[in-house]
């Protein structure tokens, strides 16, 4: 895996696990929101395991934030597509 790939990986493990906390939810509680097991939230949260897309976009809309929020790195928010 290329080392930028790892990087957003681990960036986005990190996200999940501090945007969930902020907002109260277990791992339990964030699981039966998205139907996936709490140890499945927690493997995401560590990065040993990988979401799918689909898996990414329930877990940002059940945090109430954008897909971006969990992907992207701060100075990149917001950015149009093919903006340098």
């Amino acid at each position: 895996m290329s080392d930028l790939k790892t990087e957003t990986l681990e960036e986005m493990a990190t996200r999940l696990r501090v945007l969930r906390e902020s907002r109260r939810l277990t791992l339990e509680g964030l699981g039966e929101k998205v139907g996936l097991s709490k140890s499945a939230i927690s493997r995401i949260e560590t990065g040993e395991r990988l979401p799918t897309l689909d898996q990414l976009f329930d877990l940002a809309g059940a945090l109430n934030a954008d897909a971006d929020a969990l992907i992207a790195k701060p100075e990149r928010r917001g950015r149009k597509a093919g903006a340098a």
